[in-house]
């Protein structure tokens, strides 16, 4: 056989393979296995968009905040980029030694106001934590109280108006039956008398 014909065959049992295999593994998808963003597209439905929440604040939380301060200070991140501070991670120094060598290169009152700052952040957020928690107790004792002393001053008028109606209902009942009484007994001693 000459090659172009050797080239047709191995070229038909390529074509062959590659349509069974397309076959067998669902290539093209069917239109049911399709789900895109294209819009219409026969057979292409749209894919769902993953929406989730946006984080905030309460979602990270810092394990050592007074070193993502010192992260945050641009002559502390400048001495930790250095060559020298970069051979000390090398060399497994430990904490202490890292921050004897930071202090050493920006000074004391850098490192110690860069801290003290994230110190007051700190503080303001406990501060606002604990208002909130004591504005909440002291505005349930004083509900409470106040609570208390309406309930009394309604009940002390809801009883006075009660007590008043019901003194006027008693008394007219009573003054019937004593009047009916007192004109039984004036009539039977009229009655004797006449």
């Amino acid at each position: 056989m000459d090659s172009k014909k050797k080239l047709i065959i191995v070229s038909a049992v390529v074509v062959a393979v590659v349509a069974l295999a397309m076959a067998m593994f669902g290539v093209p998808p069917t239109s049911d296995d399709v789900v895109g963003t294209m819009k219409g597209i026969k057979g292409v439905e749209q894919a769902d968009r993953d929406v989730s929440e946006q984080m905030n604040s309460d979602d990270v939380i810092l394990e050592y905040p007074e070193i993502q301060a010192l992260l945050q200070n641009d002559q502390i991140l400048a001495v930790v980029k250095s060559e020298g501070f970069q051979a000390l991670v090398n060399a497994d120094a430990s904490f202490d030694e890292m921050m004897a060598y930071i202090t050493e290169k920006v000074g004391d009152d850098v490192v110690a106001s860069t801290i003290a700052q994230q110190d007051m952040g700190i503080g303001r957020e406990v501060g606002r934590e604990v208002g909130r928690e004591v504005g909440r107790e002291v505005g349930k004792e004083v509900g409470r109280e106040v609570g208390r002393e309406v309930g009394k001053e309604v009940g002390r008028e809801v009883g006075k108006e009660v007590g008043k109606e019901v003194g006027r209902e008693v008394g007219k009942e009573v003054g019937k039956e004593v009047g009916k009484e007192v004109g039984k007994e004036v009539g039977k001693e009229v009655g004797r008398i006449n």
